[in-house]
């Protein structure tokens, strides 16, 4: 049985348009995202983005920045956004069915469809356009297209407050390991804190609270200081996490929290540290790493990050204890 397809009809047309403008303009491929939600009984596109850089473009071929779509794909929280990819055949002129899905199309669906398999690939001339799935084999599904469609009616706002502290060293030899060290350190401290005690969601509100993440973080900020053998942090995250599901129980929820509150320490992390302080050797530093939560916009409910006012102090004289 093939998936549901539901498009709002401006999704449509932006995608169609795109296309079309493209193959007018540079006679070229063009590529875009498109975006909304997977839920049990299908996948609803609410819009589409178009790929405004290329590793390469062509007549018959182009491939995106996969920068663009990281950025584009961690604006989201994780349970809406990136559903599919949209390409065009830029060539209805030289044959009567440029609308298409090819071999390279083929592969490129089954690498995504790997963790999704209702992951939709659309194929446009910039005139008409087909959407595929992988599931049960490449499909060719007809979507409904949908007027004043949003996610509003199926999926459910779910908060959690998370007051997360680690404090220790981390065997590093230099500041560009201090990312990942700290991701790891993160992951173990929430599992732990899972492990400690019970989530209780509140059905009317959709709070989840986990005391285990209930801990003595005031602030979201960082500090480091160099040790022998490698970096001490105290690392501190005072934030609050938002998914979107459709109505779930406890278990549910809590399984995709515990992924966004990853998700959104790594985010504030990358976000809120200047790239400049994380190379070269182990120096001491204090930075604030700003704020992010989710905000209720059309079409999509969107992460919003901002930058502390005073984010970066650094001090490289100090002496290793």
């Amino acid at each position: 049985m093939s998936a549901r397809v539901a498009f709002a009809r401006t999704a449509y047309r932006q995608l169609v348009a795109h296309a079309n403008q493209v193959a007018r303009d540079r006679r070229t491929e063009a590529i875009g995202w498109l975006l909304g939600y997977f839920a049990p009984e299908g996948v609803t596109v609410l819009d589409s983005v178009a790929a405004t850089r290329y590793k390469s473009q062509s007549r018959y071929g182009a491939e995106a920045d996969p920068r663009e779509e990281l950025a584009i794909a961690t604006s989201y929280p994780r349970t809406v956004g990136i559903v599919g990819l949209y390409h065009s055949h830029p060539f209805r002129d030289e044959t009567q069915h440029a609308i298409f899905h090819s071999h390279t199309d083929d592969t490129t669906l089954k690498s995504r469809a790997s963790r999704r398999e209702n992951y939709l690939s659309v194929v446009t001339d910039g005139h008409d356009a087909e959407v595929f799935v992988v599931k049960g084999g490449k499909t060719e599904v007809t979507p409904e297209i949908v007027d004043g469609l949003t996610y509003r009616d199926a999926l459910r706002r779910y908060t959690c407050d998370v007051s997360l502290r680690l404090e220790g060293t981390l065997e590093i030899p230099a500041m560009d390991g201090l990312l990942g060290a700290l991701e790891r350190e993160v992951a173990r401290e929430i599992e732990a804190g899972l492990r400690a005690a019970d989530a209780e969601l509140e059905p009317k509100s959709g709070v989840l609270r986990i005391p285990g993440l209930a801990g003595k973080a005031t602030k979201t900020a960082i500090r480091v200081s160099r040790q022998t053998g490698g970096a001490g942090v105290d690392l501190q995250i005072h934030t609050g996490v938002a998914v979107y599901l459709p109505p779930a129980n406890a278990a549910e929820v809590l399984a995709v929290m515990k992924q966004e509150i990853q998700d959104d320490v790594v985010y504030l992390l990358w976000h809120g540290l200047d790239a400049k302080a994380l190379a070269g050797p182990i120096v001491d530093l204090e930075a604030n790493l700003g704020s992010l939560r989710v905000q209720e916009t059309n079409p999509l409910p969107k992460k919003l990050f901002k930058p502390a006012k005073r984010s970066l102090v650094v001090k490289r004289g100090s002496a290793p204890t």
